[in-house]
């Protein structure tokens, strides 16, 4: 490099120039290193992994648990209390829906006076609701509950549902439940030999309400069916009897 004062050639190394003793000029500074950009494909890859993993865990989960008995328990009074047909027959053995539908009700005559009895229900309750099939009849049934629970307890309610106790079926229970589905109506839709074993789920239902309240004790029949946690039905607390 040379002096920037006087031209003079000045070597590598050397602070001053010789000829001046002007100060050489300082080296420039290296170019700022990059910093390498992170690779993300490694951490996208693990997660798409794991979400993987979850959802097969929730499918097997959905596939051979069936729920728990306490869980089914519960789920099935909160949908009987809100209305929720649907949710019940979802809960119950085999294809209960489809009985509901196809030999309870199958009847022409017997459909239409269930759907008017619906919107006259409803009508009652000042709810206007349309009731021609089956999905309509089930909405509006939600609909008739929630105002019949806010006519009794007030619009602000809640309902809280506990499991008190929980006890094995006893055989006589379990085999009255199967001779219940071995017959000839529940033929195409449930079938009483998926039905394996059976617990007694006591639930404690309390409902708060601005305008009144209640609670009782349900014993929820919950029976292993086909593998999966179903209902029953549901009868009155008989732990005493036990």
């Amino acid at each position: 490099m040379f002096c920037k004062n006087c031209g003079n050639q000045i070597p590598e190394g050397v602070a001053f120039c010789a000829a001046c003793g002007t100060a050489a000029a300082p080296a420039a500074a290296p170019a700022a290193a990059v910093a390498p950009k992170a690779d993300k494909s490694g951490l996208i890859k693990l997660i798409a992994i794991v979400a993987a993993v979850a959802i097969v865990l929730g499918l097997l989960i959905s596939l051979l648990g069936g729920g728990s008995p306490k869980s089914v328990a519960k789920d099935y009074i909160k949908a009987s209390f809100e209305g929720d047909y649907k949710e019940l027959y979802s809960l119950m053995p085999g294809k209960y829906q489809k009985y509901v539908e196809k030999e309870l009700y199958d009847d022409d005559d017997i459909q239409e006076r269930l759907f008017e009895n619906a919107e006259k229900e409803a009508d009652e309750l000042d709810i206007k609701v349309k009731v021609k099939n089956f999905n309509q009849f089930y909405n509006a049934q939600k609909k008739i509950a929630k105002a019949e629970n806010k006519e009794v307890y007030g619009k602000n309610y809640k309902i809280s549902v506990k499991v008190i106790d929980v006890k094995d079926m006893r055989s006589s229970e379990l085999e009255a439940i199967q001779d219940r589905y071995d017959t000839d109506n529940f033929e195409d839709y449930v079938k009483a030999d998926k039905i394996k074993k059976g617990k007694k789920v006591y639930v404690s239902v309390i409902i708060d309400g601005n305008e009144d309240n209640n609670s009782y004790v349900n014993a929820v029949y919950v029976v292993k069916y086909g593998g999966k946690w179903k209902v029953s039905h549901v009868g009155p607390d008989d732990r005493e009897k036990d």
